[in-house]
Protein backbone atom coordinates (compact mmCIF):
# COMPACT_ATOMS: atom_id res chain seq x y z
CA UNK A 1 0.00 0.00 0.00
CA UNK A 2 1.22 3.41 -0.98
CA UNK A 3 0.97 4.92 2.51
CA UNK A 4 2.56 8.53 0.92
CA UNK A 5 -1.38 9.15 -0.43
CA UNK A 6 -3.49 7.86 2.67
CA UNK A 7 -3.91 11.26 4.19
CA UNK A 8 -5.23 12.59 1.26
CA UNK A 9 -7.52 10.00 0.05
CA UNK A 10 -8.98 9.98 3.72
CA UNK A 11 -9.44 13.61 3.34
CA UNK A 12 -11.59 13.01 0.02
CA UNK A 13 -13.53 10.42 1.87
CA UNK A 14 -14.63 12.32 4.75
CA UNK A 15 -15.82 15.05 2.48
CA UNK A 16 -17.46 12.30 0.18
CA UNK A 17 -19.22 10.70 3.40
CA UNK A 18 -20.16 13.88 4.46
CA UNK A 19 -21.87 14.31 1.25
CA UNK A 20 -23.33 11.28 0.47
CA UNK A 21 -25.59 8.68 2.74
CA UNK A 22 -23.53 8.57 6.06
CA UNK A 23 -22.22 4.62 6.39
CA UNK A 24 -24.78 2.49 7.91
CA UNK A 25 -24.32 -1.12 8.73
CA UNK A 26 -26.71 -3.34 7.10
CA UNK A 27 -26.73 -7.56 7.60
CA UNK A 28 -24.44 -7.89 4.51
CA UNK A 29 -21.82 -5.95 5.52
CA UNK A 30 -21.90 -7.20 9.39
CA UNK A 31 -21.36 -10.47 8.00
CA UNK A 32 -18.13 -9.64 6.19
CA UNK A 33 -17.43 -7.90 8.71
CA UNK A 34 -17.82 -10.38 11.65
CA UNK A 35 -16.68 -12.95 9.50
CA UNK A 36 -13.23 -10.83 8.19
CA UNK A 37 -12.41 -10.60 11.88
CA UNK A 38 -13.30 -14.14 13.10
CA UNK A 39 -11.04 -15.98 10.21
CA UNK A 40 -8.11 -12.66 10.93
CA UNK A 41 -7.75 -14.29 14.60
CA UNK A 42 -8.18 -17.97 13.66
CA UNK A 43 -4.69 -17.59 11.64
CA UNK A 44 -3.59 -15.46 14.37
CA UNK A 45 -4.01 -18.29 16.63
CA UNK A 46 -2.46 -21.01 14.37
CA UNK A 47 0.66 -18.99 13.43
CA UNK A 48 1.24 -18.24 16.98
CA UNK A 49 0.72 -21.85 18.11
CA UNK A 50 2.66 -22.87 15.75
CA UNK A 51 5.98 -21.18 16.46
CA UNK A 52 5.22 -22.39 19.93
CA UNK A 53 5.64 -26.18 19.30
CA UNK A 54 8.97 -26.70 19.20
CA UNK A 55 9.12 -25.78 22.77
CA UNK A 56 7.58 -29.38 23.51
CA UNK A 57 11.24 -30.52 22.36
CA UNK A 58 12.38 -29.10 25.53
CA UNK A 59 11.26 -32.16 27.50
CA UNK A 60 13.37 -34.21 25.59
CA UNK A 61 16.69 -32.30 25.52
CA UNK A 62 18.91 -30.15 25.96
CA UNK A 63 20.77 -28.87 22.89
CA UNK A 64 19.12 -27.61 19.91
CA UNK A 65 19.75 -26.60 16.51
CA UNK A 66 17.82 -25.02 13.38
CA UNK A 67 15.99 -27.35 12.51
CA UNK A 68 14.42 -27.97 15.91
CA UNK A 69 12.44 -24.66 14.89
CA UNK A 70 9.34 -24.34 13.06
CA UNK A 71 11.45 -21.45 10.81
CA UNK A 72 14.61 -22.81 10.70
CA UNK A 73 17.09 -19.84 11.46
CA UNK A 74 20.88 -19.09 10.15
CA UNK A 75 22.50 -17.35 13.02
CA UNK A 76 23.63 -20.68 14.73
CA UNK A 77 26.77 -20.74 12.92
CA UNK A 78 27.50 -17.92 14.91
CA UNK A 79 26.83 -20.24 18.11
CA UNK A 80 28.95 -23.49 16.90
CA UNK A 81 25.54 -24.48 15.95
CA UNK A 82 24.06 -25.18 18.95
CA UNK A 83 22.22 -23.15 21.42
CA UNK A 84 21.07 -23.66 25.43
CA UNK A 85 17.15 -24.29 26.48
CA UNK A 86 17.41 -20.45 27.33
CA UNK A 87 18.29 -18.85 24.09
CA UNK A 88 15.98 -21.98 22.26
CA UNK A 89 13.05 -20.07 24.54
CA UNK A 90 14.42 -16.83 23.74
CA UNK A 91 14.46 -17.35 20.13
CA UNK A 92 10.77 -19.11 20.08
CA UNK A 93 9.36 -15.94 22.03
CA UNK A 94 10.95 -13.61 18.82
CA UNK A 95 9.69 -16.08 16.30
CA UNK A 96 6.13 -16.19 17.55
CA UNK A 97 5.89 -12.15 17.92
CA UNK A 98 7.45 -11.80 14.44
CA UNK A 99 4.79 -14.28 13.01
CA UNK A 100 1.83 -12.08 14.54
CA UNK A 101 3.26 -9.45 13.37
CA UNK A 102 3.44 -10.48 10.04
CA UNK A 103 0.21 -12.14 9.96
CA UNK A 104 -1.38 -8.76 12.12
CA UNK A 105 0.31 -6.14 9.18
CA UNK A 106 -1.11 -8.38 6.71
CA UNK A 107 -4.77 -8.56 8.16
CA UNK A 108 -4.51 -4.64 8.80
CA UNK A 109 -4.04 -3.54 5.61
CA UNK A 110 -6.54 -5.72 4.18
CA UNK A 111 -9.28 -4.46 6.80
CA UNK A 112 -8.24 -0.79 5.79
CA UNK A 113 -9.05 -2.02 1.97
CA UNK A 114 -12.35 -3.58 2.77
CA UNK A 115 -13.68 -0.35 5.04
CA UNK A 116 -13.32 1.56 1.84
CA UNK A 117 -14.31 -0.28 -0.40
CA UNK A 118 -17.90 -0.90 2.11
CA UNK A 119 -18.28 2.78 2.13
CA UNK A 120 -17.92 3.30 -1.64
CA UNK A 121 -20.29 0.53 -2.50
CA UNK A 122 -22.93 1.97 0.25
CA UNK A 123 -22.35 5.32 -1.88
CA UNK A 124 -23.19 3.86 -4.78
CA UNK A 125 -26.02 1.86 -3.03
CA UNK A 126 -27.11 5.41 -2.58
CA UNK A 127 -27.19 6.95 -5.42
CA UNK A 128 -28.92 3.99 -7.30
CA UNK A 129 -31.44 4.56 -4.85
CA UNK A 130 -31.92 7.92 -5.15
CA UNK A 131 -31.66 7.96 -8.64
CA UNK A 132 -34.85 5.91 -8.70
CA UNK A 133 -36.85 7.99 -6.73
CA UNK A 134 -35.88 11.18 -7.64
CA UNK A 135 -38.79 11.37 -11.14
CA UNK A 136 -41.82 10.80 -8.73
CA UNK A 137 -41.09 14.62 -7.62
CA UNK A 138 -43.87 16.75 -9.12
CA UNK A 139 -42.08 20.26 -9.35
CA UNK A 140 -39.57 20.12 -12.20
CA UNK A 141 -37.18 23.02 -10.28
CA UNK A 142 -36.85 20.10 -7.45
CA UNK A 143 -36.41 17.44 -10.12
CA UNK A 144 -33.26 19.57 -11.43
CA UNK A 145 -32.13 20.44 -8.04
CA UNK A 146 -32.19 16.91 -7.22
CA UNK A 147 -30.12 15.40 -10.42
CA UNK A 148 -27.43 18.33 -9.37
CA UNK A 149 -27.12 16.97 -6.06
CA UNK A 150 -26.59 13.40 -7.15
CA UNK A 151 -24.37 14.68 -10.39
CA UNK A 152 -22.01 15.79 -7.31
CA UNK A 153 -22.25 12.81 -5.44
CA UNK A 154 -21.22 10.74 -8.50
CA UNK A 155 -18.85 13.76 -9.12
CA UNK A 156 -17.44 13.15 -5.73
CA UNK A 157 -17.70 9.30 -5.70
CA UNK A 158 -15.64 8.84 -9.15
CA UNK A 159 -12.74 11.43 -7.43
CA UNK A 160 -12.47 9.01 -4.19
CA UNK A 161 -12.62 5.68 -6.47
CA UNK A 162 -9.76 7.31 -8.91
CA UNK A 163 -7.27 7.33 -6.09
CA UNK A 164 -7.99 3.58 -5.64
CA UNK A 165 -5.33 2.94 -7.97
CA UNK A 166 -2.38 4.74 -6.98
CA UNK A 167 -3.03 3.51 -3.25
CA UNK A 168 -3.96 -0.16 -3.20
CA UNK A 169 -2.49 -1.34 -6.81
CA UNK A 170 0.55 -2.46 -4.85
CA UNK A 171 -1.33 -3.77 -2.15
CA UNK A 172 -3.64 -5.60 -4.88
CA UNK A 173 -0.62 -7.20 -6.58
CA UNK A 174 1.42 -8.33 -3.26
CA UNK A 175 -1.78 -10.21 -2.18
CA UNK A 176 -2.72 -11.95 -5.39
CA UNK A 177 0.89 -13.38 -5.69
CA UNK A 178 1.85 -13.67 -2.10
CA UNK A 179 -1.92 -15.51 -1.76
CA UNK A 180 -0.77 -18.13 -4.54
CA UNK A 181 2.32 -19.17 -3.06
CA UNK A 182 1.06 -19.17 0.20
CA UNK A 183 -1.86 -21.28 -0.26
CA UNK A 184 0.23 -23.71 -2.97
CA UNK A 185 2.93 -23.36 0.18
CA UNK A 186 0.20 -24.56 2.42
CA UNK A 187 -0.68 -27.43 0.07
CA UNK A 188 1.93 -28.76 -0.05
CA UNK A 189 3.02 -28.98 3.31
CA UNK A 190 -0.16 -30.61 3.91
CA UNK A 191 0.27 -33.81 1.57
CA UNK A 192 4.56 -33.60 2.81
CA UNK A 193 3.71 -33.34 6.10
CA UNK A 194 5.58 -36.38 8.50
CA UNK A 195 2.53 -37.67 10.20
CA UNK A 196 1.70 -35.34 12.65
CA UNK A 197 -1.88 -34.77 13.27
CA UNK A 198 -1.95 -31.71 15.39
CA UNK A 199 0.63 -30.06 12.90
CA UNK A 200 -1.58 -30.95 9.84
CA UNK A 201 -4.85 -29.66 11.83
CA UNK A 202 -2.70 -26.10 12.22
CA UNK A 203 -2.14 -25.71 8.68
CA UNK A 204 -5.60 -26.98 7.49
CA UNK A 205 -7.14 -24.45 9.80
CA UNK A 206 -4.56 -21.61 8.85
CA UNK A 207 -5.03 -22.70 4.71
CA UNK A 208 -9.01 -22.21 5.49
CA UNK A 209 -8.63 -18.67 6.92
CA UNK A 210 -6.13 -17.30 4.53
CA UNK A 211 -8.77 -19.08 1.34
CA UNK A 212 -11.49 -17.38 3.36
CA UNK A 213 -9.35 -14.08 3.75
CA UNK A 214 -8.73 -13.94 0.07
CA UNK A 215 -12.74 -14.66 -1.01
CA UNK A 216 -14.02 -11.44 1.68
CA UNK A 217 -11.88 -9.48 -0.51
CA UNK A 218 -12.67 -10.80 -3.86
CA UNK A 219 -16.27 -10.36 -3.34
CA UNK A 220 -16.34 -7.19 -1.24
CA UNK A 221 -14.53 -5.83 -4.38
CA UNK A 222 -16.56 -7.79 -6.94
CA UNK A 223 -19.88 -5.70 -5.04
CA UNK A 224 -18.31 -2.90 -5.39
CA UNK A 225 -18.30 -3.29 -9.32
CA UNK A 226 -21.36 -4.62 -9.41
CA UNK A 227 -22.87 -1.40 -7.26
CA UNK A 228 -21.12 1.10 -9.79
CA UNK A 229 -22.12 -0.43 -12.84
CA UNK A 230 -26.19 -0.42 -11.72
CA UNK A 231 -26.54 3.22 -10.38
CA UNK A 232 -29.14 3.91 -13.34
CA UNK A 233 -30.62 0.06 -13.62
CA UNK A 234 -33.53 1.13 -11.36
CA UNK A 235 -34.16 4.47 -12.65
CA UNK A 236 -33.98 3.75 -16.24
CA UNK A 237 -37.35 1.88 -15.41
CA UNK A 238 -38.89 5.34 -14.67
CA UNK A 239 -40.44 8.15 -16.76
CA UNK A 240 -37.65 10.23 -17.40
CA UNK A 241 -38.55 10.08 -21.14
CA UNK A 242 -41.39 12.42 -20.42
CA UNK A 243 -39.29 14.74 -18.74
CA UNK A 244 -38.00 18.19 -20.74
CA UNK A 245 -35.23 17.50 -22.39
CA UNK A 246 -32.68 19.16 -20.31
CA UNK A 247 -33.65 16.76 -17.42
CA UNK A 248 -33.21 14.20 -19.96
CA UNK A 249 -29.54 15.44 -20.88
CA UNK A 250 -29.04 15.53 -16.89
CA UNK A 251 -30.09 11.67 -16.52
CA UNK A 252 -28.01 10.76 -19.44
CA UNK A 253 -25.32 12.34 -18.55
CA UNK A 254 -25.23 10.32 -14.72
CA UNK A 255 -25.68 6.96 -17.47
CA UNK A 256 -23.11 7.70 -19.44
CA UNK A 257 -20.90 8.96 -16.22
CA UNK A 258 -22.03 5.17 -14.71
CA UNK A 259 -20.26 3.29 -17.58
CA UNK A 260 -16.89 4.63 -15.85
CA UNK A 261 -15.37 1.15 -14.21
CA UNK A 262 -14.53 1.45 -10.70
CA UNK A 263 -10.57 -0.35 -10.58
CA UNK A 264 -8.41 -0.84 -7.58
CA UNK A 265 -5.39 -2.08 -9.58
CA UNK A 266 -2.97 -0.56 -12.11
CA UNK A 267 -2.60 -3.77 -13.56
CA UNK A 268 -6.03 -5.59 -14.71
CA UNK A 269 -4.46 -9.26 -14.64
CA UNK A 270 -4.16 -8.55 -11.01
CA UNK A 271 -7.79 -6.84 -10.47
CA UNK A 272 -9.21 -8.82 -7.51
CA UNK A 273 -12.73 -10.33 -8.14
CA UNK A 274 -14.59 -13.35 -7.75
CA UNK A 275 -12.97 -15.05 -10.63
CA UNK A 276 -9.79 -14.07 -10.42
CA UNK A 277 -10.24 -15.93 -7.22
CA UNK A 278 -10.73 -18.82 -8.98
CA UNK A 279 -7.74 -18.56 -10.49
CA UNK A 280 -5.49 -17.96 -7.32
CA UNK A 281 -7.00 -21.32 -6.06
CA UNK A 282 -6.21 -23.08 -9.98
CA UNK A 283 -2.30 -21.51 -10.09
CA UNK A 284 -1.97 -22.97 -6.17
CA UNK A 285 -2.87 -26.14 -7.32
CA UNK A 286 -0.88 -26.07 -10.49
CA UNK A 287 1.92 -25.01 -8.97
CA UNK A 288 2.02 -27.42 -6.21
CA UNK A 289 1.25 -30.40 -7.98
CA UNK A 290 4.33 -29.51 -10.18
CA UNK A 291 6.43 -28.92 -6.98
CA UNK A 292 5.05 -32.66 -5.98
CA UNK A 293 6.14 -34.10 -9.26
CA UNK A 294 9.67 -32.29 -8.85
CA UNK A 295 9.75 -33.87 -5.64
Amino acid sequence: MNFYNVNKFNNLVNTFSGNCLPVTTNNQDYTISKNVYRYYLMCLLTAFIWSLIPLISILEKDEFTSEDFSVPINFFSLLDGKVNVTVFIIVIFFESIAHIYLVAKKAAINLYLIHFVKISTANYLFIRHQLAEVFHTSSETELMEKLKIILDQQRLIIQVTKEFPTLFSPNIIATYLHSTVELCSAAFMMVTASGNIFEQFLILLYTSGVVIEIYLVCYSIELLKRACLSIVDEAFHEPWYDQKLYLQKMFMMIVFTSLIQCRLSTFKTFELSLPVFKVILSNAYSVCLLLLEVQ
